[in-house]
Protein backbone atom coordinates (compact mmCIF):
# COMPACT_ATOMS: atom_id res chain seq x y z
CA UNK A 1 0.00 0.00 0.00
CA UNK A 2 1.26 3.59 -0.86
CA UNK A 3 1.83 5.63 2.25
CA UNK A 4 0.64 9.15 1.47
CA UNK A 5 3.51 11.86 1.22
CA UNK A 6 4.04 14.23 3.73
CA UNK A 7 3.25 17.64 3.34
CA UNK A 8 6.43 18.64 5.40
CA UNK A 9 8.69 17.12 3.27
CA UNK A 10 6.91 19.05 -0.05
CA UNK A 11 8.18 21.99 2.32
CA UNK A 12 11.15 21.33 2.79
CA UNK A 13 12.19 20.47 -0.58
CA UNK A 14 10.79 23.91 -1.65
CA UNK A 15 14.36 25.20 -0.87
CA UNK A 16 16.19 22.52 -2.31
CA UNK A 17 17.52 24.50 -4.48
CA UNK A 18 18.89 27.15 -2.16
CA UNK A 19 20.35 24.05 -0.24
CA UNK A 20 22.23 23.88 -3.22
CA UNK A 21 23.53 27.10 -3.59
CA UNK A 22 24.74 26.80 -0.08
CA UNK A 23 26.31 23.48 -0.62
CA UNK A 24 28.14 24.80 -3.73
CA UNK A 25 29.85 27.67 -1.69
CA UNK A 26 30.55 26.03 0.87
CA UNK A 27 32.49 23.88 -0.99
CA UNK A 28 34.04 26.44 -2.90
CA UNK A 29 35.40 28.04 0.63
CA UNK A 30 37.36 24.87 2.09
CA UNK A 31 40.28 24.21 1.92
CA UNK A 32 41.47 21.58 0.05
CA UNK A 33 42.75 21.48 -3.54
CA UNK A 34 40.85 22.82 -6.18
CA UNK A 35 40.27 19.46 -8.39
CA UNK A 36 39.17 17.84 -4.95
CA UNK A 37 36.59 21.16 -4.78
CA UNK A 38 35.62 20.79 -8.39
CA UNK A 39 34.95 16.62 -8.10
CA UNK A 40 32.44 17.64 -4.82
CA UNK A 41 30.33 20.33 -6.94
CA UNK A 42 29.90 17.39 -9.33
CA UNK A 43 28.52 14.96 -7.00
CA UNK A 44 26.29 17.68 -5.02
CA UNK A 45 24.95 19.21 -8.67
CA UNK A 46 24.60 15.48 -10.35
CA UNK A 47 23.92 12.68 -7.81
CA UNK A 48 22.64 14.46 -4.33
CA UNK A 49 18.95 15.03 -6.43
CA UNK A 50 18.58 11.43 -8.12
CA UNK A 51 19.15 9.69 -4.94
CA UNK A 52 17.11 11.98 -3.15
CA UNK A 53 14.53 11.38 -5.17
CA UNK A 54 15.48 7.22 -5.20
CA UNK A 55 15.17 7.13 -1.22
CA UNK A 56 11.64 8.89 -1.07
CA UNK A 57 10.19 7.32 -4.04
CA UNK A 58 11.54 3.64 -2.29
CA UNK A 59 9.58 4.72 0.67
CA UNK A 60 6.62 6.66 -0.97
CA UNK A 61 6.56 5.67 -4.30
CA UNK A 62 4.88 5.05 -7.38
CA UNK A 63 3.39 8.42 -7.92
CA UNK A 64 0.29 7.81 -8.31
CA UNK A 65 -1.46 8.75 -12.14
CA UNK A 66 -4.01 10.70 -10.35
CA UNK A 67 -3.41 13.32 -7.72
CA UNK A 68 -3.97 16.52 -5.93
CA UNK A 69 -1.47 19.20 -5.20
CA UNK A 70 -1.81 22.48 -3.89
CA UNK A 71 -3.09 24.15 -0.08
CA UNK A 72 -6.31 22.23 -0.16
CA UNK A 73 -4.58 18.71 -1.10
CA UNK A 74 -5.31 16.26 1.77
CA UNK A 75 -1.53 15.13 2.25
CA UNK A 76 1.94 16.19 0.20
CA UNK A 77 2.86 15.28 -3.25
CA UNK A 78 5.75 12.61 -4.34
CA UNK A 79 5.92 13.95 -7.91
CA UNK A 80 6.01 17.49 -6.58
CA UNK A 81 9.09 16.79 -4.68
CA UNK A 82 10.66 15.49 -7.70
CA UNK A 83 9.73 18.63 -9.67
CA UNK A 84 11.78 20.53 -6.53
CA UNK A 85 14.65 18.20 -7.21
CA UNK A 86 14.87 18.91 -10.64
CA UNK A 87 14.02 22.51 -10.81
CA UNK A 88 18.03 23.67 -10.93
CA UNK A 89 18.21 21.72 -13.97
CA UNK A 90 15.00 23.05 -15.54
CA UNK A 91 15.91 27.20 -14.45
CA UNK A 92 19.75 26.36 -15.11
CA UNK A 93 19.88 24.28 -18.53
CA UNK A 94 23.57 24.70 -19.19
CA UNK A 95 23.84 21.73 -16.18
CA UNK A 96 22.18 19.40 -18.76
CA UNK A 97 23.15 20.56 -22.29
CA UNK A 98 27.26 19.98 -20.24
CA UNK A 99 25.79 16.56 -20.07
CA UNK A 100 24.62 16.14 -23.49
CA UNK A 101 28.17 16.92 -25.07
CA UNK A 102 29.93 14.05 -24.02
CA UNK A 103 28.84 10.41 -25.58
CA UNK A 104 26.34 8.54 -23.15
CA UNK A 105 26.46 10.39 -20.30
CA UNK A 106 23.35 12.43 -20.33
CA UNK A 107 21.56 8.99 -20.90
CA UNK A 108 23.24 7.48 -18.04
CA UNK A 109 22.52 10.43 -15.77
CA UNK A 110 18.57 9.83 -16.57
CA UNK A 111 19.29 6.26 -15.71
CA UNK A 112 20.14 7.36 -12.25
CA UNK A 113 16.73 9.18 -11.84
CA UNK A 114 14.99 6.19 -13.03
CA UNK A 115 13.74 6.41 -16.58
CA UNK A 116 14.13 3.99 -18.88
CA UNK A 117 16.98 5.00 -21.40
CA UNK A 118 18.23 2.91 -24.35
CA UNK A 119 21.41 3.00 -26.12
CA UNK A 120 22.99 5.67 -28.64
CA UNK A 121 19.94 7.68 -27.59
CA UNK A 122 21.13 10.74 -29.32
CA UNK A 123 20.26 14.03 -27.26
CA UNK A 124 20.37 17.17 -28.96
CA UNK A 125 21.32 20.02 -27.26
CA UNK A 126 18.00 22.01 -26.82
CA UNK A 127 16.28 19.36 -26.27
CA UNK A 128 14.01 19.62 -22.53
CA UNK A 129 12.68 16.74 -20.23
CA UNK A 130 10.52 17.46 -17.30
CA UNK A 131 9.36 14.48 -15.22
CA UNK A 132 12.65 12.44 -15.89
CA UNK A 133 11.97 9.61 -13.89
CA UNK A 134 8.70 8.73 -15.89
CA UNK A 135 10.48 9.05 -19.65
CA UNK A 136 11.16 5.70 -21.81
CA UNK A 137 12.80 6.27 -24.63
CA UNK A 138 14.48 3.43 -27.19
CA UNK A 139 17.59 2.66 -28.65
CA UNK A 140 19.31 4.94 -31.29
CA UNK A 141 15.95 7.13 -31.51
CA UNK A 142 16.58 10.84 -31.98
CA UNK A 143 15.61 13.99 -29.42
CA UNK A 144 15.20 17.04 -32.20
CA UNK A 145 16.12 20.17 -31.24
CA UNK A 146 13.98 22.45 -29.12
CA UNK A 147 11.67 19.07 -28.40
CA UNK A 148 9.45 18.62 -24.94
CA UNK A 149 8.75 15.71 -23.14
CA UNK A 150 6.45 16.18 -20.30
CA UNK A 151 4.65 12.96 -18.34
CA UNK A 152 2.62 15.74 -16.69
CA UNK A 153 -0.67 18.14 -17.08
CA UNK A 154 -2.35 19.65 -14.13
CA UNK A 155 -6.19 21.19 -13.98
CA UNK A 156 -8.15 23.32 -11.57
CA UNK A 157 -11.50 22.27 -11.12
CA UNK A 158 -13.88 23.48 -7.95
CA UNK A 159 -10.73 25.49 -6.47
CA UNK A 160 -8.42 22.41 -6.55
CA UNK A 161 -5.33 21.73 -8.69
CA UNK A 162 -6.00 17.77 -9.63
CA UNK A 163 -2.51 16.08 -11.19
CA UNK A 164 -2.22 13.60 -14.06
CA UNK A 165 1.21 11.75 -14.49
CA UNK A 166 1.52 9.08 -16.98
CA UNK A 167 4.82 7.99 -18.83
CA UNK A 168 5.90 8.51 -22.18
CA UNK A 169 7.08 5.97 -24.36
CA UNK A 170 9.27 6.32 -27.24
CA UNK A 171 10.24 2.96 -28.64
CA UNK A 172 13.29 2.53 -30.78
CA UNK A 173 14.86 4.38 -33.68
CA UNK A 174 12.33 7.25 -33.39
CA UNK A 175 12.67 10.41 -34.73
CA UNK A 176 11.63 13.82 -33.20
CA UNK A 177 12.15 16.49 -35.36
CA UNK A 178 12.36 20.16 -34.56
CA UNK A 179 10.24 21.40 -32.17
CA UNK A 180 8.33 18.35 -31.25
CA UNK A 181 5.98 18.17 -28.05
CA UNK A 182 5.12 14.95 -26.32
CA UNK A 183 1.94 15.24 -23.70
CA UNK A 184 1.56 12.36 -20.57
CA UNK A 185 0.80 9.33 -22.10
CA UNK A 186 2.10 9.29 -25.53
CA UNK A 187 3.46 6.10 -26.72
CA UNK A 188 5.52 6.17 -30.18
CA UNK A 189 6.32 2.76 -31.71
CA UNK A 190 9.55 1.67 -33.19
CA UNK A 191 10.58 3.41 -36.66
CA UNK A 192 8.00 6.47 -36.25
CA UNK A 193 8.96 9.75 -37.60
CA UNK A 194 7.51 13.03 -35.86
CA UNK A 195 7.63 15.76 -37.89
CA UNK A 196 8.82 19.64 -36.85
CA UNK A 197 6.12 21.26 -35.02
CA UNK A 198 3.92 18.55 -33.92
CA UNK A 199 2.10 17.96 -30.85
CA UNK A 200 1.10 14.38 -29.89
CA UNK A 201 -1.43 15.10 -27.85
CA UNK A 202 -2.12 13.18 -24.21
CA UNK A 203 -2.84 9.31 -24.81
CA UNK A 204 -1.76 9.02 -28.31
CA UNK A 205 -0.11 6.32 -29.98
CA UNK A 206 1.69 6.53 -33.31
CA UNK A 207 1.89 3.30 -34.70
CA UNK A 208 5.17 1.46 -36.13
CA UNK A 209 7.27 3.12 -38.64
CA UNK A 210 4.47 6.26 -38.79
CA UNK A 211 4.89 9.69 -40.07
CA UNK A 212 2.99 11.92 -37.76
CA UNK A 213 2.73 15.45 -39.47
CA UNK A 214 1.75 18.50 -38.02
CA UNK A 215 -1.89 19.29 -36.74
CA UNK A 216 -1.82 22.99 -38.79
CA UNK A 217 -0.89 20.79 -41.84
CA UNK A 218 -3.53 17.93 -41.75
CA UNK A 219 -6.28 20.35 -41.21
CA UNK A 220 -5.05 22.48 -44.53
CA UNK A 221 -4.98 19.04 -46.14
CA UNK A 222 -8.32 18.20 -44.94
CA UNK A 223 -9.99 21.47 -45.65
CA UNK A 224 -8.36 22.69 -48.35
CA UNK A 225 -11.69 22.71 -50.64
CA UNK A 226 -13.07 25.65 -48.18
CA UNK A 227 -10.05 27.80 -49.80
CA UNK A 228 -10.28 26.71 -53.25
CA UNK A 229 -11.56 29.20 -55.85
CA UNK A 230 -13.98 28.56 -59.06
Amino acid sequence: MRRPFPKFLNAILSFYSLAIYVQVAGICILACPVLWKLGLIILVLYLEAPLIWRILSAFYGPVPKVSFIGKKADTGNLWFAGHKLQELYETFDFLEKALKTLPEVYSAWLRLWGANIGKKVNWTSGCKLVDRPHIHIGDRSLIGNMSYISAHAIKKKDGKYTLFVKDVHVQHDVVLAYLVTLAPGVSIETGAFIDSGSVVYPNQVIKEGQKYERFEELLNDRFKFLFERD
